[in-house]
Protein backbone atom coordinates (compact mmCIF):
# COMPACT_ATOMS: atom_id res chain seq x y z
CA UNK A 1 0.00 0.00 0.00
CA UNK A 2 1.25 3.19 -0.69
CA UNK A 3 2.05 6.48 1.04
CA UNK A 4 -0.80 8.28 -1.12
CA UNK A 5 -3.72 6.47 -0.70
CA UNK A 6 -5.92 7.66 1.71
CA UNK A 7 -4.53 11.55 1.04
CA UNK A 8 -7.18 14.22 0.58
CA UNK A 9 -9.89 10.90 1.37
CA UNK A 10 -9.42 11.01 4.73
CA UNK A 11 -9.60 15.24 4.89
CA UNK A 12 -12.84 15.07 2.62
CA UNK A 13 -14.28 12.98 5.31
CA UNK A 14 -13.56 14.83 8.06
CA UNK A 15 -14.53 18.04 6.76
CA UNK A 16 -17.80 16.44 6.12
CA UNK A 17 -18.00 14.72 10.09
CA UNK A 18 -17.20 18.35 11.49
CA UNK A 19 -20.05 19.76 9.56
CA UNK A 20 -22.68 17.24 10.49
CA UNK A 21 -24.90 17.14 13.56
CA UNK A 22 -26.53 20.38 13.49
CA UNK A 23 -30.37 20.81 13.69
CA UNK A 24 -32.34 24.02 14.25
CA UNK A 25 -36.25 24.53 15.34
CA UNK A 26 -36.83 27.03 13.28
CA UNK A 27 -40.32 26.28 12.30
CA UNK A 28 -43.69 24.68 13.79
CA UNK A 29 -43.22 21.31 11.07
CA UNK A 30 -39.12 20.84 12.40
CA UNK A 31 -38.51 17.78 14.70
CA UNK A 32 -38.56 17.77 18.24
CA UNK A 33 -35.34 17.91 17.94
CA UNK A 34 -34.97 20.46 15.59
CA UNK A 35 -34.67 20.23 11.85
CA UNK A 36 -31.55 18.52 10.70
CA UNK A 37 -28.99 19.56 8.08
CA UNK A 38 -27.80 17.96 6.14
CA UNK A 39 -24.36 17.67 4.31
CA UNK A 40 -23.07 16.45 1.29
CA UNK A 41 -20.41 16.85 -1.29
CA UNK A 42 -21.80 18.68 -5.04
CA UNK A 43 -22.02 15.55 -7.48
CA UNK A 44 -21.58 17.11 -11.48
CA UNK A 45 -24.93 15.92 -12.03
CA UNK A 46 -26.98 16.97 -9.44
CA UNK A 47 -30.12 18.91 -9.86
CA UNK A 48 -30.74 21.72 -6.95
CA UNK A 49 -34.33 21.02 -7.41
CA UNK A 50 -33.23 17.11 -5.76
CA UNK A 51 -32.08 18.77 -2.48
CA UNK A 52 -33.75 19.16 0.52
CA UNK A 53 -33.02 21.48 2.75
CA UNK A 54 -31.33 23.10 4.61
CA UNK A 55 -28.36 21.23 3.19
CA UNK A 56 -24.64 22.13 3.34
CA UNK A 57 -22.89 21.53 0.05
CA UNK A 58 -19.15 21.00 -0.36
CA UNK A 59 -17.15 21.17 -3.27
CA UNK A 60 -13.59 21.34 -3.71
CA UNK A 61 -11.44 24.37 -5.25
CA UNK A 62 -8.18 23.93 -5.33
CA UNK A 63 -5.03 22.36 -3.79
CA UNK A 64 -1.97 24.81 -3.52
CA UNK A 65 1.61 24.59 -2.18
CA UNK A 66 2.56 26.21 1.14
CA UNK A 67 5.97 27.83 0.66
CA UNK A 68 5.47 29.24 4.14
CA UNK A 69 5.46 25.66 6.03
CA UNK A 70 8.30 24.49 3.92
CA UNK A 71 11.78 22.57 5.10
CA UNK A 72 14.44 20.33 3.84
CA UNK A 73 15.93 17.26 5.26
CA UNK A 74 14.59 13.57 7.01
CA UNK A 75 12.34 13.67 10.17
CA UNK A 76 10.88 11.79 12.72
CA UNK A 77 6.97 11.91 11.17
CA UNK A 78 4.55 13.02 14.14
CA UNK A 79 1.83 11.31 12.74
CA UNK A 80 1.15 8.24 10.86
CA UNK A 81 1.25 8.40 7.45
CA UNK A 82 -1.50 7.45 5.15
CA UNK A 83 -2.11 3.55 4.64
CA UNK A 84 0.10 2.78 7.77
CA UNK A 85 -0.89 1.66 10.86
CA UNK A 86 -0.86 3.86 13.93
CA UNK A 87 1.29 3.18 16.76
CA UNK A 88 -0.96 4.23 19.92
CA UNK A 89 -3.32 1.97 20.98
CA UNK A 90 -7.31 2.35 21.67
CA UNK A 91 -6.99 2.84 24.95
CA UNK A 92 -4.11 6.01 24.83
CA UNK A 93 -5.62 9.62 26.06
CA UNK A 94 -2.43 10.72 24.40
CA UNK A 95 -1.19 10.33 20.68
CA UNK A 96 2.86 10.68 21.69
CA UNK A 97 4.45 11.71 18.20
CA UNK A 98 7.94 11.01 19.54
CA UNK A 99 7.01 7.38 19.54
CA UNK A 100 6.50 7.59 15.82
CA UNK A 101 8.68 4.60 13.97
CA UNK A 102 8.34 6.69 10.62
CA UNK A 103 11.05 8.41 9.29
CA UNK A 104 11.21 10.34 6.10
CA UNK A 105 12.31 13.40 4.33
CA UNK A 106 10.30 16.90 5.17
CA UNK A 107 6.71 16.34 3.31
CA UNK A 108 5.50 19.04 1.45
CA UNK A 109 3.17 21.64 3.01
CA UNK A 110 -0.09 22.06 0.51
CA UNK A 111 -3.25 23.65 1.53
CA UNK A 112 -7.21 21.84 0.13
CA UNK A 113 -9.55 24.98 -0.55
CA UNK A 114 -12.88 23.90 0.28
CA UNK A 115 -16.17 25.69 -0.60
CA UNK A 116 -19.30 25.03 1.66
CA UNK A 117 -22.64 26.56 0.82
CA UNK A 118 -25.86 26.70 2.94
CA UNK A 119 -29.22 26.38 1.59
CA UNK A 120 -32.17 27.29 3.20
CA UNK A 121 -35.65 28.45 2.15
CA UNK A 122 -35.92 30.99 5.35
CA UNK A 123 -34.09 33.76 6.61
CA UNK A 124 -34.70 32.84 10.13
CA UNK A 125 -33.57 29.84 9.58
CA UNK A 126 -30.20 30.12 7.47
CA UNK A 127 -29.47 33.32 10.75
CA UNK A 128 -30.14 30.18 12.81
CA UNK A 129 -27.80 28.06 10.88
CA UNK A 130 -25.02 30.52 10.38
CA UNK A 131 -24.81 31.31 13.97
CA UNK A 132 -23.85 27.55 14.58
CA UNK A 133 -21.26 27.26 12.12
CA UNK A 134 -19.58 30.70 13.51
CA UNK A 135 -19.06 28.18 16.90
CA UNK A 136 -15.52 27.07 17.38
CA UNK A 137 -16.19 23.41 17.07
CA UNK A 138 -17.27 24.18 13.25
CA UNK A 139 -15.99 27.08 11.10
CA UNK A 140 -15.13 30.10 13.32
CA UNK A 141 -13.68 33.26 12.37
CA UNK A 142 -9.93 32.08 13.98
CA UNK A 143 -8.65 29.44 15.77
CA UNK A 144 -10.02 26.39 13.25
CA UNK A 145 -8.96 23.39 13.36
CA UNK A 146 -9.64 19.90 11.68
CA UNK A 147 -9.24 16.52 13.11
CA UNK A 148 -8.23 13.77 11.33
CA UNK A 149 -8.62 10.38 13.41
CA UNK A 150 -7.12 8.25 10.56
CA UNK A 151 -3.98 9.84 10.82
CA UNK A 152 -4.10 11.22 14.70
CA UNK A 153 -3.51 14.80 13.64
CA UNK A 154 -5.21 17.86 14.38
CA UNK A 155 -5.08 20.33 11.05
CA UNK A 156 -5.26 24.02 11.03
CA UNK A 157 -8.64 24.68 8.87
CA UNK A 158 -8.27 28.52 8.31
CA UNK A 159 -11.87 30.75 7.29
CA UNK A 160 -10.71 32.77 4.09
CA UNK A 161 -14.02 34.25 3.30
CA UNK A 162 -17.95 33.86 4.63
CA UNK A 163 -20.01 33.70 5.62
CA UNK A 164 -21.82 35.58 2.25
CA UNK A 165 -25.18 36.03 2.30
CA UNK A 166 -27.30 35.90 -0.32
CA UNK A 167 -31.30 36.37 -0.79
CA UNK A 168 -33.13 34.60 -4.67
CA UNK A 169 -35.83 32.45 -6.02
CA UNK A 170 -35.15 29.51 -7.12
CA UNK A 171 -36.71 27.97 -10.69
CA UNK A 172 -39.85 27.37 -9.20
CA UNK A 173 -39.90 31.21 -7.92
CA UNK A 174 -39.89 29.49 -4.18
CA UNK A 175 -37.39 31.38 -1.78
CA UNK A 176 -33.61 30.17 -1.57
CA UNK A 177 -31.69 31.47 0.87
CA UNK A 178 -27.70 30.69 1.13
CA UNK A 179 -24.76 31.64 2.51
CA UNK A 180 -21.22 30.08 1.60
CA UNK A 181 -17.70 29.99 3.44
CA UNK A 182 -14.87 29.51 2.02
CA UNK A 183 -12.23 27.12 3.97
CA UNK A 184 -8.45 26.57 3.72
CA UNK A 185 -6.83 22.83 4.94
CA UNK A 186 -3.44 22.00 6.22
CA UNK A 187 -2.27 18.90 5.04
CA UNK A 188 1.22 17.42 3.38
CA UNK A 189 2.29 15.48 0.33
CA UNK A 190 4.28 12.45 1.67
CA UNK A 191 7.40 11.55 -0.12
CA UNK A 192 7.20 7.81 -1.58
CA UNK A 193 10.18 6.69 0.53
CA UNK A 194 9.11 6.05 4.38
CA UNK A 195 11.04 3.86 6.29
CA UNK A 196 9.87 2.35 9.57
CA UNK A 197 12.20 1.20 12.31
CA UNK A 198 11.45 -0.61 15.12
CA UNK A 199 12.36 1.42 18.80
CA UNK A 200 14.32 -0.25 21.18
CA UNK A 201 11.88 -0.66 24.84
CA UNK A 202 14.43 -2.93 26.70
CA UNK A 203 18.29 -2.22 27.55
CA UNK A 204 19.52 -5.65 29.23
CA UNK A 205 23.44 -5.28 29.67
CA UNK A 206 25.63 -8.20 31.19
Amino acid sequence: MTSFEGWLFNEDLALKSKLQGIAVPTDVNAPPTGRPVKVRYRMPNTELGELTFPHLIIEHMDILRDSSREHRGWIQLPYAPYGYEGWWGPDDDVMDPSLSPYYTEFPIPMNIRYRITLLSRGARELSAIVGRLMQIDRLPPRFGYLEVPQDGTIRTMELLDGPAITYAKDGDDKSLHSASYIVSVATELLPQEIRQFARVTDLHLT
